[in-house]
């Protein structure tokens, strides 16, 4: 035999060590349940039955904490559902009647008939309540000429010069619920008649990071029937900047709002919610609306709205006309920042004053700004696109002036499937500064210069002609002008560089001014494949495959035609 202690006095020690541990968190533990017994047995047998008594130290940790005098009627304990005599409520709740908040100048700036908090572990472990829950409250809400929000007179900015500890006290606690209360929106930065609402129910949950709120309240009925608002916050694990004094106290929380009105009148509720600040500006409207907001870094970046409005008058840029609609059914979304933008739709119908029918479908325009505004890009894709409700409505649309320009000329008809387009080109004007908040409105770039590519298919598609009012520098006749086309049904696949398309025209016609005498050809059937190609001044043009028919000839044909040689024509290229 060959014995070894060794390992058996080690594994001696470990189990000794393993015993003064165990004993050691034995001890921990009922010391603990001891400190908890100790707790609930002052709050039993010490607090609740002089519950009374504790009220003047309640107003001073209450002002304390608010950071303005509060004065309480009455203080008393609420038994819990299910406790006795013999066995209470492991927690109490308390009553508070007749809660008065007072102003710096002593007036009462606020007044609440009922107060019911609870308590629980964790709330005394931060001084504050698990649940507070006031009933029937009349409030007043404020925004002041400077800007600062007031709450029954108390300044809730969270600013430097603001009211901070309320504010801090008010997200610190789990659960905070308003049952049947008024409140009474008065808006002096905006100078807006008092808005006052009725039925108010409001709860807010506050985690560590967390915040979640929702708020169901009854509107006068011309503003509308009643409406619900939720948001859902976080704070940041880590602040990366330093908070400004300017700076609100969630201006770095990032999250998501929520808005539903079964009926709303837009022109009222323009006079509580600004959208002027992204460019926006509605006019008139009403109908029901579902809208959600992104939030980043405590602005608003993004906007998404399931509409089902009314007579709807809006301008989408300070420099744009009124857009005027008779009815709008669908989703429209918008998402913004420093670098991009873009807008969208979801099976969006509209229908204009004259009658125009946009057919709804995917729509998304998008622009995209490199760092430093060195170059922009946008993007365009559609399923359905009707080109004469498009037309009616360009102007008011944040397109560019170029692109508006080219619209009012051709004046479009037919309806574009399946298009897909893609633009590059020069930095648009400094509309991005580092100081400025990202809008939608914004500067969109000018379309009609730059590099391009798109493609595509139209039905039924019309174009104007445009007569080139130039005469020939040698011969004296006038110069052809762009063609213009009816009933024409369109295949295209096109660039900056050049292009192809397979035309196809029955029952339509060809305008050609400065070819023919009489400009407009009317065609039963016309058949052509199409190439192009384009190199600064110099263009050339093929027409392959083409079959023509109407009332005067019917043949076939193909056709060629370049821009002659700006070196050695006296009329140039």
């Amino acid at each position: 035999m060959n014995p070894n202690p060794a390992p058996i006095a080690v594994s001696t020690r470990n189990l000794h060590v393993f015993s003064v541990v165990t004993r050691l968190a034995l001890w921990l533990v009922l010391a603990a349940w001891g400190l908890l017994a100790l707790i609930l047995g002052t709050i039993h047998l010490v607090i609740v039955p002089r519950i009374d008594d504790w009220r003047p130290r309640l107003e001073q940790w209450a002002s304390a904490t608010v950071g303005v005098p509060v004065r309480v009627g009455e203080l008393r304990a609420l038994r819990a559902s299910g406790a006795s005599d013999f066995m209470p409520a492991l927690m109490p709740a308390f009553e508070l009647q007749d809660v008065r908040l007072y102003d710096p100048q002593g007036r009462v700036a606020l007044q609440l008939p009922l107060v019911r908090t609870a308590l629980s572990l964790g709330s005394l472990w931060r001084l504050g309540f698990d649940q507070v829950v006031i009933d029937e409250p009349v409030l007043d809400v404020r925004r002041t000429e400077q800007g600062r929000i007031e709450v029954a007179g108390l300044d809730l900015s969270g600013t430097d010069t603001g009211d901070g500890a309320a504010l801090d006290w008010f997200f610190a606690q789990t659960e905070f619920v308003i049952q049947r209360g008024t409140v009474r929106w008065i808006d002096d930065w905006r100078a807006q008649a008092p808005l006052t609402l009725t039925a108010v129910d409001f709860v807010a949950r506050n985690g560590a990071r967390k915040h979640q709120f929702q708020l169901q309240a009854t509107p006068p009925t011309d503003w509308g029937d009643r409406f619900s608002l939720r948001a859902q916050l976080r704070e940041p694990l880590l602040r990366l900047r330093q908070a400004q004094p300017e700076d609100l106290r969630w201006h770095n929380w990032s999250g998501a709002l929520y808005a539903d009105f079964t009926r709303v009148d837009v022109v009222r509720l323009k006079s509580a919610v600004d959208l002027s600040e992204w460019g926006v500006s509605v006019q008139a409207g009403h109908g029901a609306l579902r809208a959600w907001a992104d939030v980043a870094d405590g602005r608003i970046t993004g906007l998404t709205a399931d509409l089902a409005l009314r007579d709807v008058q809006a301008q989408l840029g300070p420099q744009l006309p009124e857009l005027a609609l008779v009815s709008v059914d669908g989703r429209l979304s918008a998402q913004w920042d420093a670098s991009q933008r873009s807008l969208a739709t979801e099976d969006l119908r509209f229908r204009t004053r004259d009658g125009k029918v946009w057919p709804g479908g995917l729509l998304r325009i998008a622009q995209t700004q490199a760092p430093g505004g060195r170059a922009v890009s946008a993007s365009l894709s559609a399923e359905r696109v009707d080109l004469a409700a498009l037309a009616a409505i360009a102007s008011s649309l944040p397109l560019g002036s170029a692109t508006h320009g080219l619209i009012a000329e051709l004046a479009p008809v037919g309806r574009v499937e399946n298009l897909q387009a893609n633009w590059r080109g020069a930095a648009v004007a400094a509309s991005a500064g580092a100081s400025e908040p990202p809008t939608l409105a914004g500067t969109w770039p000018d379309f009609g210069q730059g590099e391009y590519q798109a493609k595509g298919r139209v039905l039924g598609l019309a174009l104007a002609s445009l007569p080139s009012g130039a005469v020939s520098a040698t011969g004296g006749h006038v110069l052809p002008g762009r063609p213009g086309i009816e009933g024409a049904t369109v295949e295209f696949d096109l660039s900056q560089a050049g292009g192809r398309a397979r035309l196809t025209v029955e029952n339509g016609a060809l305008d050609l001014p400065g070819v023919f005498e009489e400009s407009r050809l009317p065609l039963d059937r016309f058949e052509a494949d199409a190439t192009w190609r384009i190199d600064g001044e110099r263009i050339e043009a093929r027409l392959d495959k083409v079959r023509l028919a109407n009332a005067d000839a019917e043949g076939t044909a193909q056709a060629s035609w370049h821009t002659s040689d700006p070196a050695g024509a006296a009329g140039g290229a």
